[in-house]
């Protein structure tokens, strides 16, 4: 063998060496980053049991931390028996099973309630909108929450001192024996958390404004890089402000320090939620596989199931999707979120028969919003009849009177609180008059409307015979609403009342404007010396010509859908030479135009 082929095969044999130790020295610095986190996961655990010394901490750090951690990671057998110690004594607490279901009752009244839920109903034409708002918010997790302070006036829930003092001891002794190992295993000292630390990250996340709680953040970084609920804050913070980017990068970092040190990681679930969130609203490919990746992690975060479920169905998963929904209602987590999501999916994927199981349980009919109950309604009386929870729900729950306290020339919509009347544009239709100024007055009860001096326009109409009376309504992402009023039947009670009432004769579900590009063209744009061109595209909205409208009437028992078209102008109603009779008394409507008191 030559000298040339010697040195060759020298220089490939180091290469391969180096290789090794390179790879060796990588492979060592990740093992001993995983031993900081889990380090760090077990100080703050006991640095939060040591800061509030009741049940309800005890029962959340035991489920989510201490008894969820991975002691695989923990490579020493003595540091496994002092930590398994510390868990006997927190066993030897007693909480009873009611006290445990007291506890986990206020922590899931404690959550946010409002998620996602318009951005995931109805209106898959207009989405987008609500997505956009959708990422901004998130999804949200137990770490949310964690850093709240809890009231200690409850003595039913507290911890006797003596064993709240063991606790400690054991805590204390397990972390001393793991700071050895540390040294052992010649871990950094920047890479352990210390309890003053996670008290000043407490601080930073009760700062209000985002812009100044990320810069807090930012500060802490030199000793919070191996605590993955760091860059989980982080990630939130970023989302919240709209800076998606920053955000998607943050929890990626989180996922890669933070994967398989828990048996279920709800925090990991909802970084990989909001991050499969911001993938889809980017047109990243990566974003159904980062859904799934996120349910293998947890499936007790219902918030994560929600919007895993919304990005499965737009990727064609309907089955998936609906299983993941299911997850909530077999488990009783947050159910009426998760069955308002079940029922939307039924109507957009037009599964009818699961829709129509669905709204013949008067339970579920009872806690779906309006902008969603109608729109179903509409769908599924094409093929057969309506069930009578959904008959009942929208024939009773909506009222109209002409008068009131403030005044017999008003005209005043009453509704209970689930038709979110404060979340739409209504408007009231007399005849071809549309009269859109309102004010609104609400209470937990329900809901008031009030269209201020309309009552003269009605009483003429009624005069003449030819009163028409609608309500249009136009929710978020949901399709134009048209309610049809018609006097309520005539009686003892109503004649002697000074005011009217109304009930909703039918209700017609109109289709979402489309958007077309009507004409491109090209346009010169001379700037400085420099030529640029530059293409201008007119985006106007535009309605069919024969739109659909599909009708629900409460007075038969179907209807069929029918199409109308924009009616042609007509011209001014001439009224019949003998007058009906009048039914309202005028004045009742225009009480200024009432005679004078004699004197």
């Amino acid at each position: 063998m030559s000298l040339k082929t010697w040195s060759l095969v020298s220089l490939l044999s180091l290469f391969c060496l180096s290789s090794s130790l390179m790879a060796s020295k990588q492979l060592t610095k990740q093992h001993r980053q995983r031993i900081a986190v889990a380090l760090n996961y077990s100080r703050a655990s006991f640095h939060r049991i040591r800061k509030n010394p009741i049940k309800r901490v005890l029962v959340e750090e035991q489920e989510k931390i201490l008894n969820n951690l991975n002691l695989s990671q923990i490579d020493d057998a003595e540091v496994v028996k002092l930590y398994t110690s510390v868990l006997d004594e927190i066993n030897r607490i007693q909480i009873a099973d009611k006290e445990r279901h007291v506890i986990k009752e206020r922590f899931n009244r404690d959550f946010q309630r409002e998620l996602l839920t318009t951005a995931m109903g109805l209106g898959a034409q207009v989405a987008t909108l609500q997505y956009t708002s959708a990422v901004k918010t998130g999804a949200s997790s137990w770490w949310d929450y964690r850093s709240l302070s809890w009231r200690r006036d409850n003595d039913a829930l507290r911890v006797e001192k003596e064993r709240m003092l063991t606790v400690v001891n054991k805590s204390s002794q397990f972390l001393d024996t793991f700071w050895k190992l540390t040294r052992k295993r010649n871990i950094p000292d920047r890479w352990l958390i210390r309890s003053n630390d996670l008290d000043e990250l407490d601080v930073a996340m009760k700062e209000k404004n985002l812009e100044t709680r990320l810069r807090i953040l930012h500060r802490m970084e030199r000793f919070m890089t191996c605590y993955p609920p760091y860059w989980y804050y982080i990630g939130r913070t970023e989302q919240m402000l709209g800076k998606t980017k920053q955000a998607a990068k943050t929890y990626q970092k989180m996922a890669l320090l933070g994967n398989g040190h828990f048996r279920k990681d709800e925090m990991l679930a909802a970084g990989l939620t909001n991050l499969a969130l911001i993938q889809e609203y980017s047109h990243d490919k990566h974003a159904l596989a980062t859904a799934k990746e996120a349910l293998q992690q947890a499936t007790t975060s219902w918030q994560a199931n929600l919007v895993c479920a919304w990005i499965l169905e737009k990727h064609g998963n309907k089955d998936q999707a609906e299983d993941t929904i299911l997850r909530n209602i077999d488990l009783h987590l947050e159910e009426q979120q998760s069955r308002i999501n079940l029922v939307a999916l039924y109507y957009r994927t037009n599964n009818l028969p699961k829709l129509s199981a669905q709204l013949k349980q008067s339970k579920v009919v009872a806690t779906l919003p309006m902008s969603l109950l109608i729109p179903c309604a509409a769908k599924l009386q094409q093929s057969q009849s309506l069930p009578a929870p959904v008959v009942k729900a929208l024939s009773e729950t909506l009222e109209a009177s002409l008068g009131g306290r403030l005044g017999h020339n008003d005209f005043v919509v009453t509704a209970p609180p689930k038709w979110r009347l404060q979340t739409a544009g209504i408007s009231l239709e007399i005849g071809k008059q549309e009269f859109s100024r309102s004010t609104i007055q609400q209470s937990k009860q329900q809901q008031q409307v009030r269209f201020s001096r309309v009552g003269q326009h009605i009483a003429i109409k009624k005069e003449n015979g030819n009163i028409s009376l609608s309500l249009l309504l136009q929710y978020p992402a949901t399709p134009p609403i048209r309610i049809h009023l018609q006097e309520r039947p005539s009686n003892t009670i109503t004649r002697l009342a000074l005011n009217h009432s109304f009930q909703i004769k039918s209700i017609d579900v109109e289709e979402l404007p489309q958007q077309k590009v009507a004409h491109t063209k090209k346009e010169m744009q001379l700037t400085g010396t420099t030529t640029h061109k530059k293409t201008l595209v007119k985006v106007q909205t535009y309605k069919p010509t024969s739109p659909k409208v599909f009708t629900i009437s409460l007075q038969g028992k179907t209807t069929q859908e029918k199409v109308t078209v924009p009616p042609a102008p007509q011209t001014e109603f001439s009224p019949p030479k003998t007058s009906p009779k009048t039914i309202f008394p005028s004045e009742h409507f225009l009480p200024h135009f009432r005679p004078a008191r004699r004197r």
